[in-house]
């Protein structure tokens, strides 16, 4: 096994963070891993090769693998691969930034190969013939928990620089925070599923309890020029992730009317990263549910913001504003207020390592909590 280009820093043990990455954040996000992790296979452009490989007798370079999820895109139907680079770090290591920008030059190089290369198409491709698009992802957890810097504001430099890869592909970078926020998403939507939906359990927590995984899915809004597919339960893109605003929406029957029969209700939950602290973020948001008229399709809207415990006082200011400001009438602004509503919930400092994890690299064992 190659393990050239992995940081001293970073311990891990690549089958176990797959596995447990994969059941803890992606299943929920409608991402399905590939059977085959941590491996490395041949590189096909001499142009990744550096000097030294150069003057080899025989030149040649391997990329590696630590796990490929896949998707269907929402809008094109096209099947999304990501070539995806686990590191896990100490918040000291996350001070430097040199390694990880070498890890992200890496990704590209093997974004830009994968497709070309017939070793990785045999080991992760699952049809041939299907149309498909190959992205990478830099998944920078931080296992002690003691990073709290906006480690995306160091890594600038990464944006402006030029990589050598596809078109249409793109290179995300999940970093600490973004983690944090899956996990609290993951961890939210558990809490709510295990809610009991008895006749005699509160009407507020009924509205609020999600149904299994198979009966919900991410919202895709129709776009002018982009219609999303219909019918299927659809995966959160990278695209939507990146964005930092996940909706995620079912239908339940929780609700039941005076006869005590059940009743379908259309609820949209809005999972979003911002750190909310006045009522000028809820104006956009608002701005972006009436542009694409959703509060239309659902009867019930739920805002929850993990970063920001106090977000509905602010949710609540918002709609005053913008009521005002589109001189709604006052049967408009109840049902406006009573559609869209702030669930509190507090970063939980969740972690996804709860036990030891041999490391491959090192002779030794780390706790990652």
């Amino acid at each position: 096994m190659n393990y050239g280009g992995r940081m001293g820093g970073e311990t891990k043990n690549i089958d176990e963070i797959a596995g447990i990455i994969s059941s803890r954040i992606f299943d929920e996000l409608g991402w399905k891993a590939q059977d085959t992790t941590d491996i490395s296979w041949g590189c096909c452009l001499r142009s990744h090769l550096n000097a030294k490989q150069l003057l080899s007798e025989i030149p040649k370079k391997t990329h590696p693998t630590d796990v490929v999820f896949k998707y269907k895109d929402p809008y094109s139907d096209e099947t999304q691969y990501i070539q995806t680079d686990l590191k896990s770090y100490c918040a000291s290591t996350l001070d430097g930034t040199k390694s990880i920008l070498n890890n992200i030059r890496s990704l590209s190089q093997q974004v830009t190969c994968a497709p070309r290369s017939p070793e990785w198409r045999r080991l992760f491709i699952d049809n041939p013939n299907e149309k498909y698009q190959v992205h990478g992802l830099l998944f920078i957890y931080n296992h002690d928990n003691n990073y709290d810097s906006d480690l995306l504001g160091k890594l600038s430099g990464a944006a402006t620089a030029v990589y050598d890869f596809p078109e249409n592909s793109m290179i995300a970078v999940f970093d600490p925070t973004m983690i944090r926020f899956l996990l609290d998403v993951t961890e939210h939507i558990e809490t709510r599923r295990s809610v009991t939906d008895k006749i005699s359990q509160e009407q507020n927590l009924l509205w609020q309890k999600i149904p299994e995984r198979d009966a919900c899915s991410y919202f895709y809004p129709d776009k002018h020029n982009k219609i999303a597919t219909k019918g299927k339960v659809l995966p959160a893109t990278i695209e939507m992730i990146t964005s930092g605003m996940l909706f995620y929406s079912y239908e339940h029957d929780y609700i039941r009317n005076d006869a005590g029969d059940r009743i379908k209700k259309k609820v949209l939950n809005i999972f979003w990263k911002e750190s909310v602290d006045s009522s000028s973020h809820f104006m956009f948001l608002l701005e972006y549910i009436f542009n694409y008229q959703i509060l239309n399709q659902f009867d019930k809207i739920f805002i929850i913001t993990p970063f920001s415990l106090h977000s509905a006082i602010h949710l609540q200011a918002a709609i005053n504003v913008y009521v005002a400001i589109y001189s709604f009438t006052q049967s408009h602004i109840e049902i406006l207020k009573n559609k869209i509503v702030s669930i509190p919930f507090a970063n939980q400092k969740l972690s996804i390592f709860e036990y030891q994890v041999a490391s491959k690299q090192i002779n030794r064992k780390c706790h990652f909590s």
